[in-house]
């Protein structure tokens, strides 16, 4: 396919009138992602750098009802000290690795995830940078499994101004993409925290379709109704991109 033909026949996962929704994007993204690194391979061009979105099945008409705590007390008890500013310079311990569908996700006594819903999926994250770090992996790892990945968006996707866009019930529905990507966390960088918000980027390997990546997630968290949830509040609550390598990240993995 030649670069015209892209551009005249664009994927819909990146047409612009597609709105996201912003857990299940952790497979499909990289679904999409793939096709123009495969199209752009024929033409002997590079897929690297190359950032996109897309347009997952909508998230669940019946999402789960908001936890009644506020503030920093975490919504299941968790005990952890509330840190203004601070930096992840090395991985944080890991009890052990679980997995979800098809991604392990690192857990922890201490910093979570410290409940699960009767729809199968888990919250409730300790109220530090670990906290944030082990909530954005955690959000890859649920998109694996489509349906809980739904009813968990409900929950991670409180209101706020973006909420809306981000979460759409007219998204296209696309899960065969979705179920052709296999990857795990190689590692993380905590770009931002205050205690009450965080930024987070986790560098993922994997494959699809035999075609191997590597990649960049990055989560806005903001801390609401005693857990780490997405920050709806801004337009970029996450993002993805093709990156070369990891360097640069903190290694961390359940390898």
């Amino acid at each position: 396919m030649t670069a015209f033909e892209e551009e005249s026949n664009p994927s819909p996962f990146t047409r612009p009138g597609f709105l996201v929704a912003a857990v299940l994007v952790a497979l499909i993204l990289i679904a999409a992602v793939l096709v123009v690194i495969n199209n752009s391979g024929k033409s002997g061009n590079s897929g690297a750098g190359v950032s996109t979105t897309s347009a997952p099945p909508p998230v669940a008409t019946s999402p789960t009802p908001e936890p009644t705590p506020a503030g920093s007390r975490s919504i299941c008890g968790l005990k952890g000290e509330k840190v203004e500013a601070a930096r992840l310079s090395k991985a944080p311990e890991v009890e052990q690795w679980d997995y979800q569908g098809t991604m392990a996700y690192p857990t922890s006594k201490a910093v979570g995830p410290g409940a699960k819903n009767p729809a199968g999926f888990r919250y409730c994250f300790q109220h530090t940078p670990e906290g944030a770090l082990f909530t954005t992996a955690y959000a890859l790892a649920v998109g694996s499994t489509p349906e809980a990945a739904r009813t968990w968006l409900g929950y991670f996707a409180p209101p706020g101004r973006f909420r809306d866009a981000l979460v759409s019930p007219s998204a296209v529905s696309s899960t065969d993409a979705a179920a052709q990507v296999r990857m795990d966390i190689a590692g993380f960088r905590l770009l931002e925290y205050t205690g009450e918000t965080a930024r987070v980027d986790i560098a993922v390997t994997g494959a699809s379709q035999g075609v191997p990546f590597t990649g960049s997630y990055i989560y806005n968290l903001a801390w609401t109704a005693g857990d780490w949830r997405m920050n709806t509040n801004l337009s970029d609550a996450f993002s993805f991109a093709i990156i070369p390598n990891t360097a640069g990240y903190v290694p961390w993995g359940s390898g």
